[in-house]
């Protein structure tokens, strides 16, 4: 995870890529939860966030897919003006998916 300042003052640029652990392929259709902020990622497993805000913010960030393991990272604290990359290696879940009728 890095940081550096972003090119506007009132935003917050969070960015990175979702990558398998085990082989560095790129996970493309992960899920990004930042606070109140979903966001997906792309084909090439990237995944990119602008929040406008003048607000600081101290927000964890989830990646979440299904087949591998939920990952979460620690509070992150950010400031407007901010550019936070943030890169997940996300484990396979070998759990059995289970099907529950009703």
């Amino acid at each position: 995870m890095s940081s550096s300042p972003s090119s506007k003052t009132d935003e917050i640029l969070i960015l990175g890529v979702v990558k398998d652990v085990e082989n560095i392929s790129l996970v493309p259709g992960a899920q990004l939860t930042i606070s109140c902020y979903k966001i997906y990622t792309d084909e090439n497993g990237a995944f990119q966030l602008i929040i406008d805000t003048s607000n600081e913010l101290s927000e964890y960030v989830t990646a979440r897919v299904m087949g591998y393991k939920t990952i979460e990272t620690d509070f992150i604290n950010m400031s407007p003006g901010d550019s936070i990359n943030v890169d997940f290696y996300l484990a396979t879940d070998d759990r059995p998916i289970i099907h529950c009728d009703n």
